[in-house]
This record gives C-alpha cells, structure tokens and sequence, in this order.
C-alpha cells in the first residue's frame, strides 16, 4: 500500500505494555512479554514492558542490567516458552 507497495510503519513512543511488530527495536530497560503468532498481518507482534521483578520474559528479549532470567515457564510467551524476571 504505501511506500510505493513495500508498505508503511506507523512509529509511536516506547510505553508500558507497547505491542510491536517482530523485528522493531527493542527499547533499553524493556523485555518482551507476550508474543501473537497471527499479529501484524502473520509477521508476530512483540509486547514489551518495562523490566521489573516477577514479569516473564519471551525467547530473544534482552536482560537489563540489574535483573536475571531465572525458572523456564514452557507455556508463557502463547508457547514459546519464558523465564521468570529476578533482582541479580
């Protein structure tokens, strides 16, 4: 559609609870929480959240400094599995 057919974005600020598309940056101090399969038109969207003690974070998401990815949940992440957020 736009962009002469390759397609357009739409950017917005980093928030809380921010659903992206995959591959769009991550912001530094945030994780990936939550993943949908069928979101962005069958590319997977991403929803990111500002790193705190106790979220669960997706496959690929970064560990901030001051935190660690600690016990594996198999079905967080719709499946994907995650790991439990911790103070280092």
């Amino acid at each position: 559609l736009g962009c002469n057919g390759i397609g357009s974005w739409r950017h917005n600020l980093a928030k809380d609870g921010i659903w992206t598309c995959g591959g769009s940056p991550i912001v530094s101090g945030y994780v990936l929480v939550n993943f949908l399969s069928y979101g962005c038109n069958g590319v997977g969207a991403w929803q990111h959240a500002i790193a705190k003690v106790g979220l669960r974070t997706c496959p690929g998401s970064p560990i901030p400094a001051g935190f660690r990815a600690t016990t594996y949940w198999a079905a967080g992440c719709n499946g994907l599995g995650s790991w439990f957020l911790e103070a280092a």
